[in-house]
């Protein structure tokens, strides 16, 4: 019986510490869980003025501002560094620990795409977006500095004037975050049409389509669209 309990205690002590990385666990006032599956754990980062959080881990990801954000990261080893960014702008997350602190006297919001998937072959696409239609997407050249990470995801900067349309185009699944309010209409490889519609700040996955959008509103419509280059984790 003291054997067994031996047994359970050290397995407590090794799983707690793993557990505790888990920033919507330990700091859920900050890290919101905005939706999961296999690909990707999509979080909402919200600091008020001057706050911090406690020490965690997150996995490779993107991380997409839709505030100006200024923030410390305090790294374990007591060693730190200073972040600065601007509202609308994405980019590429390595790998792990740090406490963040919000240096600001005002808030700051993100959303944290943590890459789950494994790393995979990626084939380029002939109906590529860039390609065909670079005039509506943009790379995000921060998330190219790293190539072992790029290996991971995409991420474009999409921008439509009001009932302005692409052409036809083929994207993987990703996942889109909204930066304005936006209504788009798809026509689809088959002919068929669908409507769909996003509020500034809101985040969604969009399995892999062929498809052609036209901005059907009366205003500029933006979004930071992370194209997902891994495959679904357990494949």
């Amino acid at each position: 019986m003291r054997k067994l309990l031996f047994i359970a205690l050290c397995s407590l002590a090794f799983t707690i510490p793993a557990l505790a990385q888990d920033p919507v666990k330990v700091d859920p006032k900050h890290y919101k869980l905005e939706l999961e599956n296999s690909q990707v754990r999509i979080l909402r980062v919200k600091y008020g003025p001057r706050e911090k959080s406690v020490m965690h881990s997150h996995p490779i990801g993107v991380v997409v501002y839709l505030t100006d954000a200024h923030v410390r990261f305090h790294l374990p080893g007591g060693k730190s560094e200073v972040k600065t960014a601007k509202a609308g702008t994405a980019e590429m997350t390595p790998e792990g620990e740090h406490l963040p602190e919000n240096l600001e006297n005002k808030p700051f919001e993100v959303i944290l795409i943590e890459l789950k998937g494994k790393e995979a072959d990626y084939a380029e696409l002939k109906d590529d977006p860039m390609t065909v239609d670079p005039k509506h997407y943009l790379s995000e050249s921060d998330v190219s500095q790293n190539a072992s990470e790029d290996n991971f995801a995409r991420t474009l900067h999409v921008k439509y004037g009001p009932h302005e349309k692409s052409v036809m185009h083929t994207h993987p699944d990703a996942v889109a975050v909204f930066l304005t309010d936006s209504h788009f209409k798809f026509t689809l490889a088959n002919g068929q049409t669908r409507m769909a519609e996003g509020k500034a700040g809101e985040v969604i996955f969009t399995p892999a389509e062929t498809h052609l959008p036209e901005n059907v509103g009366d205003k500029p419509a933006e979004i930071i669209l992370v194209e997902l280059k891994t495959k679904p984790a357990g494949k």
